[in-house]
């Protein structure tokens, strides 16, 4: 279990006692918590309250960087990347390592990850469960959207950073989340570590009995941060494909990508207000875009060289790769 934590001293009181009560049955887990320079008191507290916990502090290095740190510790032949502010299901451990277990071809696994609009936190922790599964999966457009969906695994394209394991041996001697994106702290480290995958041949799953409650924030603040968040996924999102894809593919897939962007506004969660703010932004920043495809182009084919690229776009139409609503 890796996990990366930022002044998340709250979330932790309650993901730790989760991971306490896992059902591990013939399986065995050690937890790697790498405190990313908090300012809460994260560490003293985890010594205390969880001595099991392997605790490793250090300076704020980004999201990218601290699970990597981690997971050079880890010795385990299944890495498990969950977010601080989630909270796992008893038997989450053990759905997702058994379906390693019985498919060696399966690289990672995706979790059914119930988000607060979907059920509030209080219902969670009482034991109820939504009858829908959830998740992330890509759509045609190139960039993650939840879905709920039914009850039933499924291939998948993606690998949500919050919720996911990942089988060591399909990393080779690579990291698992890319380092040197743009903002240091990483956006799309996620996607690119589900483009290499599949690049690979490994495939990937979406397995709705591993299950974690996401008790994400709601956003709240409008103006320039929020803006310049946006721009970096963006531009990482085609940064992503550009060295994942190979270069015919990357030049089919740029008009889906330029588009998703509007596409991606019209469906994030926001206040209206806040919507409005990073639509104008969107449009600010689409004649750029455009003026970086030759960087784009350039840094692709510089990063193809020794790895492998994706040949086909079939992992983008939807219902090839991702389960039924």
């Amino acid at each position: 279990m890796i996990i990366s934590a930022y002044n998340n001293l709250e979330d932790l009181r309650l993901l730790l006692p989760s991971l306490e009560q896992q059902v591990l049955d013939r399986h065995e887990m050690e937890v790697i918590l790498r405190d990313d320079g908090s300012g809460d008191g994260t560490g003293d507290w985890v010594r205390q309250h969880h001595p099991w916990v392997q605790l490793i502090q250090g300076e704020n290095a980004g999201f990218s960087k601290s699970n990597n740190i981690a997971a050079d510790r880890a010795t385990g032949e299944a890495l498990v990347f969950i977010n601080a502010d989630t909270i796992l299901d008893k038997r989450f451990i053990t759905a997702g390592l058994n379906v390693f277990d019985h498919e060696p071809l399966l690289g990672g696994l995706n979790c059914n990850m119930i988000m607060p609009w979907v059920m509030d936190v209080s219902a969670f922790l009482e034991g109820q469960r939504p009858a829908a599964g959830h998740g992330h999966f890509l759509n045609r457009y190139g960039f993650a959207e939840y879905r709920e969906v039914k009850t039933e695994r499924c291939r998948t394209a993606f690998l949500s950073g919050g919720g996911c394991f990942v089988r060591r041996m399909a990393l080779g001697e690579e990291s698992p989340f890319a380092e040197d994106l743009w903002g240091g702290t990483s956006y799309c480290e996620d996607l690119d570590l589900s483009l290499r995958l599949l690049a690979k041949g490994w495939r990937l799953c979406f397995e709705p009995a591993a299950i974690l409650y996401h008790n994400q924030r709601p956003v709240q603040e409008a103006g320039f941060n929020q803006l310049k968040k946006f721009l970096r996924i963006s531009a990482n999102r085609v940064t992503v494909y550009a060295i994942n894809l190979s270069l015919s593919c990357f030049l089919r897939v740029f008009p889906r990508l330029f588009y998703g962007v509007f596409h991606k506004v019209v469906l994030l969660p926001l206040p209206e207000k806040i919507r409005k703010k990073i639509l104008a932004g969107a449009l600010i920043m689409m004649p750029l875009f455009l003026m970086l495809l030759p960087y784009w182009i350039y840094r692709g084919i510089g990063w193809a060289s020794g790895r492998n690229s994706i040949q086909t776009l079939s992992f983008l139409k939807e219902g090839t790769y991702g389960c039924d609503i």
